[in-house]
């Protein structure tokens, strides 16, 4: 399982890509990425209804979603 100390324990890893931070990807796209910037502003609010609602669910069924079968047999 994971916890947050296990999480922290990369958090003081030094990283370097060796890429330039003012330089884009080759593999950027900004026509695609312009249309997503797009579709976010059209549907902000059902975004982040979705985003708010799946982390309701996570919290309310938690109990529900974990792999506990005992069934004491």
């Amino acid at each position: 399982m994971t916890t947050y100390r296990t999480l922290l324990q990369g958090a003081a890893l030094p990283v370097d890509s060796g890429n330039a931070m003012d330089q884009l990807p080759d593999w950027m796209d900004m026509d695609k990425f312009q249309r997503g910037r797009d579709f976010f502003r059209r549907h902000m609010a059902a975004v982040t209804f979705a985003l708010h609602s799946s982390v309701l669910l996570q919290f309310a069924f938690d109990g529900l979603l974990r792999l506990n079968w005992d069934f004491g047999l």
